[in-house]
């Protein structure tokens, strides 16, 4: 389960925690990688190659109008597919250095690549551990 700890349009400061991810076991926070608001990051981070994420309704809510899914192979909720350019029907889809994934029942799915992608492989397999979560890879 995700919730957003900022409003769109909301001015952040670098490190403040933009959304926290639930599992039964974790609580996982992610920062604002520098000032600014929220679509200026991702923007930002899209042209620089820096990951950005989106799950659910988001990509197609958020992303989609604000071109940062052109170009890209993304998921998401599969009511919004018909939003989604180049949607690919998987539970986590990783295009570059944009990760997507459908819903609440793929958030540990898709907390696990976030994981996996900025700290190691090892530091994703020891957390699914702990969580007696299974460790197949569903990303497209």
């Amino acid at each position: 389960v995700g919730d957003w700890l900022k409003k769109e349009g909301e001015w952040l400061e670098k490190d403040a925690s933009v959304v926290a991810i639930e599992s039964e076991k974790a609580t996982l926070e992610i920062p604002a990688p520098l000032a600014g608001t929220l679509i200026k990051i991702l923007k930002q981070n899209r042209a620089n190659r820096r990951w950005y994420a989106a799950i659910c309704a988001a990509p197609a809510m958020v992303l989609a109008p604000h071109d940062l899914l052109e170009g890209k192979r993304a998921t998401g909720f599969p009511a919004f597919k018909d939003q989604l350019p180049r949607w690919i029907d998987a539970p986590v889809v990783v295009d570059g250095h944009l990760i997507t994934s459908q819903g609440p029942g793929t958030a540990l799915a898709f907390a696990l690549k976030l994981v996996e992608l900025t700290m190691g492989e090892e530091k994703s397999r020891k957390i699914a551990e702990s969580m007696i979560a299974p460790l197949e890879d569903a990303t497209a």
